[in-house]
Protein backbone atom coordinates (compact mmCIF):
# COMPACT_ATOMS: atom_id res chain seq x y z
CA UNK A 1 0.00 0.00 0.00
CA UNK A 2 1.42 3.38 -0.98
CA UNK A 3 0.17 6.96 -0.96
CA UNK A 4 -0.44 6.93 -4.69
CA UNK A 5 -2.85 4.00 -4.33
CA UNK A 6 -4.62 5.79 -1.49
CA UNK A 7 -4.97 8.88 -3.66
CA UNK A 8 -6.53 6.77 -6.41
CA UNK A 9 -8.83 5.09 -3.90
CA UNK A 10 -10.05 8.46 -2.52
CA UNK A 11 -10.60 9.80 -6.04
CA UNK A 12 -12.82 6.86 -6.99
CA UNK A 13 -14.83 7.07 -3.78
CA UNK A 14 -15.39 10.81 -4.31
CA UNK A 15 -16.20 10.54 -8.02
CA UNK A 16 -18.49 7.51 -7.72
CA UNK A 17 -17.11 5.75 -10.81
CA UNK A 18 -13.72 4.55 -12.05
CA UNK A 19 -14.19 6.44 -15.31
CA UNK A 20 -14.89 9.79 -13.62
CA UNK A 21 -11.98 9.29 -11.24
CA UNK A 22 -9.64 8.51 -14.14
CA UNK A 23 -10.62 11.80 -15.79
CA UNK A 24 -9.93 13.73 -12.56
CA UNK A 25 -6.56 12.04 -12.22
CA UNK A 26 -5.70 12.62 -15.91
CA UNK A 27 -5.06 8.94 -16.57
CA UNK A 28 -6.75 6.06 -18.37
CA UNK A 29 -9.08 3.68 -16.56
CA UNK A 30 -7.20 0.32 -16.94
CA UNK A 31 -4.12 1.27 -14.84
CA UNK A 32 -6.43 2.84 -12.24
CA UNK A 33 -8.43 -0.38 -11.98
CA UNK A 34 -5.21 -2.37 -11.71
CA UNK A 35 -3.97 -0.31 -8.76
CA UNK A 36 -7.27 -0.71 -6.89
CA UNK A 37 -7.26 -4.46 -7.55
CA UNK A 38 -3.73 -4.67 -6.11
CA UNK A 39 -4.82 -2.62 -3.09
CA UNK A 40 -7.82 -4.91 -2.46
CA UNK A 41 -5.58 -7.98 -2.75
CA UNK A 42 -3.17 -6.47 -0.22
CA UNK A 43 -5.85 -5.70 2.39
CA UNK A 44 -7.65 -8.97 1.69
CA UNK A 45 -11.16 -7.58 1.21
CA UNK A 46 -13.23 -5.68 -1.40
CA UNK A 47 -13.23 -1.91 -0.89
CA UNK A 48 -15.99 -1.10 -3.38
CA UNK A 49 -19.40 -2.50 -4.24
CA UNK A 50 -19.41 -2.32 -8.02
CA UNK A 51 -22.84 -1.46 -9.40
CA UNK A 52 -23.93 -1.03 -13.04
CA UNK A 53 -23.61 2.77 -12.88
CA UNK A 54 -21.51 3.62 -9.85
CA UNK A 55 -19.42 2.19 -7.06
CA UNK A 56 -19.99 2.56 -3.34
CA UNK A 57 -17.74 1.86 -0.39
CA UNK A 58 -17.94 -1.38 1.56
CA UNK A 59 -17.58 -1.33 5.34
CA UNK A 60 -13.84 -1.88 4.96
CA UNK A 61 -13.75 0.82 2.30
CA UNK A 62 -15.35 3.35 4.64
CA UNK A 63 -12.74 2.59 7.29
CA UNK A 64 -9.90 2.95 4.81
CA UNK A 65 -11.41 6.17 3.42
CA UNK A 66 -11.21 7.78 6.86
CA UNK A 67 -7.63 6.64 7.45
CA UNK A 68 -6.48 7.44 3.91
CA UNK A 69 -7.88 10.98 4.07
CA UNK A 70 -5.88 11.64 7.22
CA UNK A 71 -2.69 10.13 5.78
CA UNK A 72 -2.90 12.18 2.59
CA UNK A 73 -3.56 15.33 4.61
CA UNK A 74 -0.51 14.59 6.74
CA UNK A 75 1.57 14.10 3.61
CA UNK A 76 0.47 17.48 2.29
CA UNK A 77 1.18 19.12 5.65
CA UNK A 78 4.63 17.54 5.86
CA UNK A 79 5.55 18.90 2.43
CA UNK A 80 4.26 22.32 3.48
CA UNK A 81 6.29 22.23 6.70
CA UNK A 82 9.45 21.44 4.75
CA UNK A 83 8.72 24.37 2.43
CA UNK A 84 8.15 26.60 5.47
CA UNK A 85 11.52 25.53 6.83
CA UNK A 86 13.31 26.69 3.70
CA UNK A 87 11.20 29.77 2.91
CA UNK A 88 11.36 31.53 6.28
CA UNK A 89 8.69 34.24 6.61
CA UNK A 90 6.35 32.55 4.14
CA UNK A 91 4.05 29.56 4.29
CA UNK A 92 0.54 28.69 5.43
CA UNK A 93 -0.80 28.86 8.99
CA UNK A 94 -3.58 26.32 9.60
CA UNK A 95 -5.79 28.08 12.11
CA UNK A 96 -8.84 26.74 13.95
CA UNK A 97 -11.25 29.22 15.49
CA UNK A 98 -14.38 29.10 17.62
CA UNK A 99 -17.18 31.19 16.12
CA UNK A 100 -17.38 33.56 19.09
CA UNK A 101 -13.70 34.50 18.73
CA UNK A 102 -13.69 35.58 15.09
CA UNK A 103 -13.75 39.33 15.76
CA UNK A 104 -10.95 39.14 18.31
CA UNK A 105 -8.82 37.04 15.95
CA UNK A 106 -9.23 39.30 12.93
CA UNK A 107 -8.92 42.70 14.62
CA UNK A 108 -6.28 42.14 17.29
CA UNK A 109 -4.25 39.28 15.83
CA UNK A 110 -4.46 38.78 12.07
CA UNK A 111 -4.46 42.41 10.93
CA UNK A 112 -1.22 43.45 12.69
CA UNK A 113 0.43 40.08 12.04
CA UNK A 114 -0.42 40.08 8.32
CA UNK A 115 0.86 43.64 7.97
CA UNK A 116 4.19 42.59 9.45
CA UNK A 117 4.42 39.24 7.60
CA UNK A 118 2.55 39.68 4.28
CA UNK A 119 4.01 36.47 2.84
CA UNK A 120 2.14 34.20 5.28
CA UNK A 121 -1.23 32.80 4.20
CA UNK A 122 -4.03 31.28 6.28
CA UNK A 123 -6.26 28.21 6.21
CA UNK A 124 -9.17 28.78 8.61
CA UNK A 125 -11.31 26.03 10.12
CA UNK A 126 -14.34 27.37 11.97
CA UNK A 127 -15.96 24.96 14.40
CA UNK A 128 -16.72 24.40 18.08
CA UNK A 129 -13.93 24.09 20.64
CA UNK A 130 -14.16 20.31 21.00
CA UNK A 131 -13.96 19.67 17.25
CA UNK A 132 -11.03 22.06 16.93
CA UNK A 133 -9.13 20.20 19.65
CA UNK A 134 -9.75 16.91 17.83
CA UNK A 135 -8.33 18.37 14.61
CA UNK A 136 -5.36 19.80 16.50
CA UNK A 137 -4.64 16.41 18.10
CA UNK A 138 -4.75 14.81 14.63
CA UNK A 139 -2.18 17.36 13.37
CA UNK A 140 -4.71 18.84 10.95
CA UNK A 141 -4.35 22.28 12.56
CA UNK A 142 -1.29 24.23 13.72
CA UNK A 143 -3.12 26.28 16.33
CA UNK A 144 -6.66 26.74 17.66
CA UNK A 145 -8.33 29.76 19.27
CA UNK A 146 -10.82 28.29 21.72
CA UNK A 147 -12.91 29.16 24.76
CA UNK A 148 -13.18 27.56 28.16
CA UNK A 149 -14.68 25.48 29.57
CA UNK A 150 -12.82 22.51 28.10
CA UNK A 151 -10.60 19.76 29.45
CA UNK A 152 -7.01 20.47 28.45
CA UNK A 153 -5.11 17.30 27.47
CA UNK A 154 -1.49 16.78 28.48
CA UNK A 155 -0.57 16.83 24.80
CA UNK A 156 -1.60 20.50 24.47
CA UNK A 157 0.09 23.79 25.29
CA UNK A 158 -2.64 26.22 26.37
CA UNK A 159 -2.02 29.96 26.46
CA UNK A 160 -4.77 31.86 28.24
CA UNK A 161 -5.13 35.24 26.50
CA UNK A 162 -7.76 36.93 28.65
CA UNK A 163 -10.91 36.33 30.68
CA UNK A 164 -14.15 37.33 29.00
CA UNK A 165 -17.39 37.98 30.86
CA UNK A 166 -20.65 36.55 29.56
CA UNK A 167 -23.22 39.19 28.60
CA UNK A 168 -26.92 39.42 27.82
CA UNK A 169 -27.46 41.09 24.45
CA UNK A 170 -30.75 42.40 23.13
CA UNK A 171 -32.65 45.30 21.63
CA UNK A 172 -34.52 48.08 23.39
CA UNK A 173 -37.64 45.89 23.42
CA UNK A 174 -36.05 43.86 26.21
CA UNK A 175 -34.14 46.65 27.96
CA UNK A 176 -36.52 49.63 27.57
CA UNK A 177 -35.86 51.26 30.95
CA UNK A 178 -32.17 50.50 31.33
CA UNK A 179 -29.16 52.67 30.67
CA UNK A 180 -26.85 49.83 29.70
CA UNK A 181 -23.79 52.10 29.80
CA UNK A 182 -24.34 52.79 33.50
CA UNK A 183 -25.89 49.49 34.54
CA UNK A 184 -23.78 47.04 36.54
CA UNK A 185 -25.47 44.06 34.90
CA UNK A 186 -28.53 41.85 34.82
CA UNK A 187 -29.16 38.88 37.09
CA UNK A 188 -30.07 35.37 36.04
CA UNK A 189 -33.25 35.82 38.04
CA UNK A 190 -34.31 38.66 35.75
CA UNK A 191 -33.18 36.82 32.62
CA UNK A 192 -35.31 33.80 33.49
CA UNK A 193 -38.41 35.81 32.52
CA UNK A 194 -37.16 36.52 28.98
CA UNK A 195 -36.85 34.32 25.87
CA UNK A 196 -33.17 33.42 25.72
CA UNK A 197 -31.00 32.63 22.70
CA UNK A 198 -28.00 30.61 23.81
CA UNK A 199 -24.88 29.01 22.39
CA UNK A 200 -25.21 25.22 22.76
CA UNK A 201 -21.85 24.85 24.54
CA UNK A 202 -23.13 27.09 27.33
CA UNK A 203 -26.35 25.19 27.98
CA UNK A 204 -24.95 22.95 30.72
CA UNK A 205 -23.26 25.93 32.42
CA UNK A 206 -26.46 27.98 32.31
CA UNK A 207 -28.63 25.04 33.34
CA UNK A 208 -26.49 24.57 36.43
CA UNK A 209 -26.51 28.30 37.29
CA UNK A 210 -30.29 28.59 36.92
CA UNK A 211 -30.85 25.35 38.84
CA UNK A 212 -28.75 26.64 41.75
CA UNK A 213 -31.17 29.55 41.99
CA UNK A 214 -34.25 27.35 41.66
CA UNK A 215 -35.12 28.92 38.29
CA UNK A 216 -36.35 27.51 34.99
CA UNK A 217 -35.02 29.43 31.95
CA UNK A 218 -36.98 29.96 28.73
CA UNK A 219 -34.62 28.86 25.96
CA UNK A 220 -36.22 30.27 22.83
CA UNK A 221 -33.34 29.08 20.64
CA UNK A 222 -30.25 26.91 21.18
CA UNK A 223 -27.69 27.48 18.40
CA UNK A 224 -24.25 26.15 17.45
CA UNK A 225 -22.77 29.53 16.51
CA UNK A 226 -22.46 32.69 18.61
CA UNK A 227 -23.03 34.79 15.49
CA UNK A 228 -26.40 33.09 14.98
CA UNK A 229 -27.35 33.98 18.55
CA UNK A 230 -26.54 37.62 17.89
CA UNK A 231 -28.44 37.64 14.58
CA UNK A 232 -31.56 36.30 16.27
CA UNK A 233 -31.20 38.87 19.05
CA UNK A 234 -30.84 41.57 16.39
CA UNK A 235 -34.18 40.38 14.97
CA UNK A 236 -35.73 41.05 18.42
CA UNK A 237 -36.57 37.38 18.98
CA UNK A 238 -34.98 37.25 22.41
CA UNK A 239 -31.88 37.97 24.47
CA UNK A 240 -28.62 36.35 23.37
CA UNK A 241 -26.19 35.04 25.98
CA UNK A 242 -22.68 35.31 24.51
CA UNK A 243 -19.10 36.28 25.46
CA UNK A 244 -18.61 40.05 25.61
CA UNK A 245 -15.87 40.10 22.97
CA UNK A 246 -18.22 38.36 20.50
CA UNK A 247 -20.91 40.97 21.14
CA UNK A 248 -18.43 43.86 20.87
CA UNK A 249 -17.28 42.81 17.39
CA UNK A 250 -20.76 42.03 16.02
CA UNK A 251 -21.33 45.49 14.51
CA UNK A 252 -25.01 45.30 15.48
CA UNK A 253 -26.95 48.03 17.26
CA UNK A 254 -27.67 45.97 20.35
CA UNK A 255 -27.45 46.65 24.06
CA UNK A 256 -25.38 44.44 26.30
CA UNK A 257 -25.34 43.84 30.03
CA UNK A 258 -22.96 41.62 32.03
CA UNK A 259 -24.66 38.56 33.48
CA UNK A 260 -24.50 38.80 37.28
CA UNK A 261 -25.68 36.97 40.37
CA UNK A 262 -23.78 34.84 39.62
CA UNK A 263 -21.34 36.29 37.11
CA UNK A 264 -20.18 33.88 34.41
CA UNK A 265 -16.85 34.13 32.60
CA UNK A 266 -14.98 32.36 29.82
CA UNK A 267 -11.29 32.52 28.93
CA UNK A 268 -10.08 32.85 25.37
CA UNK A 269 -7.19 30.42 24.83
CA UNK A 270 -4.64 29.75 22.14
CA UNK A 271 -3.91 26.00 21.95
CA UNK A 272 -1.01 24.23 20.23
CA UNK A 273 0.40 20.70 20.38
CA UNK A 274 3.32 19.76 22.61
CA UNK A 275 6.39 17.97 21.36
CA UNK A 276 5.79 18.45 17.63
CA UNK A 277 7.48 20.44 14.91
CA UNK A 278 6.44 24.11 15.05
CA UNK A 279 6.17 25.61 11.54
CA UNK A 280 8.01 28.87 10.96
CA UNK A 281 4.72 30.74 10.45
CA UNK A 282 3.42 29.52 13.82
CA UNK A 283 6.64 30.48 15.59
CA UNK A 284 6.31 34.02 14.27
CA UNK A 285 2.63 34.15 15.22
CA UNK A 286 3.22 32.99 18.79
CA UNK A 287 5.96 35.59 19.19
CA UNK A 288 3.57 38.33 18.09
CA UNK A 289 0.84 37.06 20.42
CA UNK A 290 3.18 37.55 23.37
CA UNK A 291 3.47 41.23 22.40
CA UNK A 292 -0.29 41.68 21.89
CA UNK A 293 -1.23 39.95 25.15
CA UNK A 294 1.67 40.65 27.57
CA UNK A 295 -0.07 38.85 30.44
CA UNK A 296 -0.53 35.63 28.46
CA UNK A 297 -0.13 32.52 30.62
CA UNK A 298 1.68 29.40 29.55
CA UNK A 299 0.16 25.93 29.76
CA UNK A 300 1.61 25.19 33.21
CA UNK A 301 -0.12 28.14 34.88
CA UNK A 302 -3.38 28.02 32.97
CA UNK A 303 -4.17 24.28 32.91
CA UNK A 304 -5.86 24.40 36.29
CA UNK A 305 -8.32 27.06 35.10
CA UNK A 306 -9.50 25.00 32.13
CA UNK A 307 -9.90 21.86 34.23
CA UNK A 308 -11.83 23.63 36.96
CA UNK A 309 -14.11 25.29 34.40
CA UNK A 310 -15.03 22.02 32.70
Amino acid sequence: MDLRQLEYFIAIADAGTFQAAARRLHMTQPPLSTQIRLLEEEVGTPLFLRGPRQVTLTGAGKLLYSRASTLLELQKNTVQELLDYTEGNKGVLRFGIASSANGELLTRMILPFSKKYPGIRFELTESNTYRLLELLEANLLDVALTRTPFQAQNSFDVRELFEDCIVAVGGSRFFPDRDTKKSTGISLSMLSSYPLIIYRRWKSVLDHAFSELGLSPDYFCIADDARTCLSWADAALGIAIVPQSAASFSGMELQELPVTQPSITSSLCLVTRKGTYIPAALQLFLHEIQAIYPAVQDSESSSSSQSSSS
